[in-house]
């Protein structure tokens, strides 16, 4: 009996702020490696994650979310990033959060497929609603009907609740019969294309943003500064926390370094989950005004643009 060929290929996840894109693609690789916050904005590069199904490897391209209001160099550079994840795909999937209202379906829905029709060639595009286990079942039934009405281009219609794995075997099923048949391009056990040392980077970010919630200035980021690793010993990793004004930084530290203490203790933990080891953390917080724009810290964050 010969075996099913392998497949291949891009999934561009693209969606208004806060549809749930970073908790589909960690339910989808079945590990944590994107951020969730309820905190607008909190994906702001290209996170490019690898899921498996069946015969099917397929790199997930979690984009950040589009927002109106901004056009700051941040705002430029992630709408950029957008563009870019948008390049090259073999499909796309458009996030809507179910728990809107028609109207604000309705504008979401428009202001994404314009920005796709401008950013992408023609693909598969793929509408589904999250967040469907916060809403009742026949709600989910008149959403469904709703996105047949208003984008009947779309190649299906699904309905996710992701932290409880709802509707994503059948999402799986769909994506990767439209990847192409060809070899695996990655290692089975890899589970994104980023280096390590900006997943670790990530990890501490997403503690910024649980440790300091709403009080976390918008511009702040963690980059890798360097990693020492050897053998018989845990790995030492060095980040850098980067605020661009100096009244940000004792609220990165707290009092008596008691805030950056708990959120270097919390990172570290979640680094050695990730690469199944202990950690050493350290880190330091360093005030510079338009790291945003500065082409050396683009680069860390972004390697692959």
């Amino acid at each position: 009996m010969t075996a099913a060929p392998h497949r291949f290929g891009h999934i561009a996840l693209v969606g208004a702020p806060n549809t749930g894109k970073s908790t589909l693609v960690n339910a989808l690789v079945g590990q944590k490696i994107s951020i969730v916050s309820s905190k607008p904005q909190t994906t702001r590069s290209r996170i490019t994650a690898i899921a498996l199904h069946e015969q099917a490897q397929l790199v997930l391209v979690d984009t950040p979310g589009l927002f109106e209001g901004d056009v700051g160099a941040l705002s430029k550079h992630m709408r950029r990033s957008i563009r870019d994840g948008l390049q090259l795909v073999d499909a796309v999937c458009l996030l809507l959060d179910a728990k809107q209202g028609d109207a604000a379906r309705k504008a979401t829905l428009t202001r994404v497929l314009e920005f796709i029709s401008t950013a992408a060639s023609p693909v598969p595009l793929l509408l589904c609603f999250t967040k469907t286990d916060l809403i009742k079942k026949g709600e989910v039934l008149e959403r469904l009907e709703w996105a047949a009405r208003e984008c009947p281009e779309a190649h299906s219609y699904h309905a996710l609740a992701a932290p409880k794995g709802g509707g994503l075997p059948v999402l799986l099923n769909t994506l990767s019969s439209l990847v192409p048949e060809q070899p695996w391009h990655f290692d089975p056990e890899q589970i994104s294309t980023l280096p390590m040392q900006l997943l670790a980077a990530e990890c501490t970010r997403e503690q910024l943003f649980q440790r300091l919630h709403q009080e976390l200035p918008y511009g702040v980021t963690v980059v890798p500064q360097s990693w020492e690793e050897k053998p018989r010993r845990s790995p030492k990793i060095y980040q850098q926390i980067l605020v661009s004004r100096d009244s940000h930084k004792p609220m990165v530290i707290g009092r008596g370094g008691a805030t950056l203490k708990a959120i270097g203790e919390d990172a570290r933990a979640a680094i050695g989950e990730l690469l199944g080891k202990p950690v050493h953390l350290f880190l330091h917080v360093k005030v510079e005004p338009n790291w945003e724009t500065m082409p050396e810290y683009q680069a860390l964050l972004n390697p692959d643009m």
